[in-house]
């Protein structure tokens, strides 16, 4: 893909200590797995998957009322705002196990 590899020479000429990789799960995931060796060798110390971090900070997606926050139901009210995500949940599921193991 040309926009890869656009960002792979970004990546090794600024060297930067950390990469933010926001193309939500389980994209974000894989991505970094695969691209984790070069980036290492371009100095990168930390990638790390923010998926739609950016988008809650900036005010793009509304957060989830605290008491769900709380009870970790910020998900289901995510699912409720965004039906499609369901499916998107489930098939994150496998990778996230494999992580643990």
């Amino acid at each position: 893909m040309a926009d890869e590899e656009v960002i792979r020479r970004q990546i090794e000429e600024l060297k930067p200590a950390v990469v933010a990789v926001c193309l939500g799960a389980p994209k974000q995931e894989t991505w970094i797995d695969e691209n984790a060796e070069w980036m290492g060798r371009s100095d990168v110390k930390i990638a790390a998957a923010l998926g739609g971090t950016v988008d809650f900070l900036s005010g793009a997606i509304p957060r989830a009322p605290r008491i769900l926050r709380k009870v970790g139901l910020e998900w289901m009210f995510r699912v409720a705002m965004e039906p499609g995500r369901f499916v998107r949940y489930l098939k994150a599921l496998p990778s996230l196990f494999q992580l643990e193991g």
